[in-house]
């Protein structure tokens, strides 16, 4: 039947070589062996396709979840530097207030350095009005040794 009906659709395209039509029907015969696997690649394709968006999906929500676990731990962080930048800004005042008073004991060491070597001149030296109980009374320390 294939035939007559090659025949006739030959007939009405008024192709009266045989040569033509076995061309044409071999050239129909290789469009359809590479359509075939063009339509099955295509059916495939749409599967993939629904593969390829769910997994989009996954890897979506993937990324929210760490991008939400990322700013959490961005903000305990931020809150714990806060913290300790608390701490830090009270130890470096007590580191401060700590050195001005090292200064300022060391400024009083010098002074009553000054103070026991200006007694000690005064009584090595052989100026007799100066005694011991007049050097004594000028001391800041006067009550101490006086009362004991």
């Amino acid at each position: 039947m294939e035939t007559s009906d090659s025949t006739l659709a030959l007939a009405k395209l008024n192709l009266g070589d045989e040569n033509e039509l076995n061309s044409l029907r071999e050239i129909v015969h290789s469009l359809c062996q590479v359509a075939n696997p063009l339509g099955k690649m295509i059916d495939f394709l749409k599967e993939d396709v629904e593969t390829m968006n769910k997994e989009h999906q996954f890897w979506v929500k993937d990324l929210k979840v760490h991008q939400d676990q990322s700013d959490e731990e961005r903000r305990v962080t931020e809150e714990l530097l806060e913290d300790e930048a608390g701490e830090l800004s009270e130890l470096k005042e007590k580191i401060e207030y700590q050195q001005r008073r090292i200064f300022s004991l060391k400024g009083e060491i010098l002074k009553n350095e000054e103070t026991i070597m200006k007694y000690l001149r005064m009584v090595t030296s052989p100026n007799p009005e100066l005694d011991l109980d007049s050097l004594l009374k000028k001391s800041c320390y006067a009550n101490t040794f006086l009362s004991s």
